[in-house]
């Protein structure tokens, strides 16, 4: 059986909002699930004792099985996130394994800007998302992330798109109210940005005075191609925006930046840093890092322990 003229190719040539429409899927939480889970959750807090005089004593406070069902609750979505990223997801019956995102792009044809246009929300919903430290989530991040990074641009087509995406980081920021989409939609601004950052060639010279801008979406460029790139001559421009930033998107983009680089950090950078951070943390006047914010928190935390173990590794003691 033949198919109809023009068949073939409608199919191989979806929409970016097909594309999206997919990524919406892929991120679903079933309604029974979700409000079984919340259920459980809501149980899981109440803690019902019966007291030796017969009575009874009810407290309310999280426990290991809290936990459990709140990571649960993103179990739908982490397995079709798998399916779709590629790899490999332990079964009691043994690891299923799939080709992911890259296969099906070369199946559908899909142009660049269609595959970045479709991956990039993916990984922004994936960064921002409550299981975003999850080990297997952080590998199927990686590998879109990786994709992302492959996707051929040339360097002019690399910069026109990066003032794009600074214009439109400025405009997310003064239109949109503080919240989950907003952040959202900022972290793809720079999860694009920094997959152009190379591609766009910036001179050294360049992503000083990017980071250095009055514009906040330069600035948020800046910072990304320092975090692509990952060359220490940007260490003090990173380490300035955690100590004095503008936002606390910034700030949080920064310590990624800092991040990707500390292998390459000699010691009295680290210690630099560490200083920097503890006092971020302390609660003083003036700084921004708290536990109400459990992104920024955990992350200067990890920086901290994984900066002290360098240390105390290279030199056996830690003077910071």
């Amino acid at each position: 059986m033949t198919n109809p003229p023009g068949l073939l190719e409608s199919r191989k040539k979806p929409t970016i909002e097909e594309l999206k429409r997919l990524m919406d899927t892929i991120l679903l939480v079933p309604r029974p699930w979700g409000l079984g889970v919340i259920v459980g959750i809501l149980v899981s807090l109440f803690q019902v004792t019966r007291m030796a005089t017969g009575g009874y004593v009810v407290n309310f406070q999280a426990t290991s099985t809290t936990v459990a069902l709140a990571v649960a609750f993103w179990l739908p979505s982490a397995i079709r996130l798998v399916a779709a990223a590629g790899g490999v997801l332990p079964t009691p019956a043994g690891e299923a394994s799939t080709p992911g995102l890259t296969s099906l792009f070369d199946k559908l044809d899909l142009s660049p800007d269609a595959q970045r246009a479709a991956i990039a929300p993916l990984a922004a919903a994936i960064e921002t998302s409550p299981t975003a430290n999850d080990p297997v989530i952080q590998e199927a991040r990686r590998s879109i992330e990786s994709e992302l990074e492959k996707l051929p641009v040339t360097q002019q087509q690399a910069r026109l798109e990066l003032q794009r995406l600074a214009d439109l980081y400025r405009d997310i920021r003064m239109n949109f109210a503080p919240g989950a989409r907003r952040t959202t939609q900022m972290a793809q601004v720079a999860i694009e940005a920094r997959s152009l950052a190379a591609d766009a060639n910036y001179s050294a010279d360049e992503i000083h005075k990017l980071m250095g801008s009055d514009h906040e979406g330069d600035r948020i460029i800046g910072i990304s191609a320092a975090e692509r790139l990952r060359d220490p001559r940007y260490f003090e421009d990173l380490l300035g925006v955690i100590d004095h930033p503008k936002s606390a998107f910034e700030q949080y983009r920064a310590m990624v930046a800092v991040m990707a680089m500390l292998p390459k950090l000699v010691p009295e950078r680290q210690r630099q840093l560490i200083n920097v951070l503890n006092h971020q943390r302390s609660g003083q006047e003036g700084t921004w890092i708290s536990r109400d914010d459990a992104s920024r928190w955990d992350l200067a935390e990890e920086l901290v322990n994984r900066m002290r173990a360098r240390l105390l590794g290279s030199a056996g003691t830690l003077d910071a």
